[in-house]
């Protein structure tokens, strides 16, 4: 799920910092990524220049504090409630506070799931993050 969201991001133009959990898993979601535009070039939908500059757009990290000058921060954690929790709040103590955290569609969509307020003003959210050039 990740993946494919900084892939919509960097294809669209935006800087991403994608946040994954461990090195292992940085190196896995490079992976996802350089497969999943490899498959885009191989069927037309991307030129290799385009590839090229949608890689440069992305930046992988293990560690949530690069998400610090971060615009906007959208999450893609697996749906436990507690995990979320604390992820957003490391999030609170890490973000500018005018940036955007919104929650993703499949949380709207749980009635069990309901997100703990920001407490410097926004909304919920966390895990891949864009900015604009």
């Amino acid at each position: 799920m990740g993946a494919g969201i900084v892939e919509v991001f960097a294809r669209n133009g935006l800087d991403v910092v994608a946040v994954e959990v461990s090195a292992e898993a940085v190196e896995k979601g490079r992976g996802v990524l350089q497969h999943s535009t490899d498959r885009a070039l191989s069927r037309g939908k991307l030129t290799e220049q385009s590839q090229i500059e949608l890689h440069d757009r992305v930046r992988f990290t293990s560690d949530l504090a690069d998400l610090a000058e971060c615009d906007l921060v959208v999450e893609a954690v697996p749906e436990q409630l507690n995990l979320k929790r604390d992820i957003f709040a490391q999030l609170d103590q890490i973000v500018k506070p005018d940036a955007i955290l919104p929650p993703t569609p499949r949380a709207c969509r749980s009635p069990r799931s309901r997100w703990p307020p920001r407490t410097r003003g926004g909304s919920s959210g966390c895990i891949s993050s864009t900015r604009p050039r």
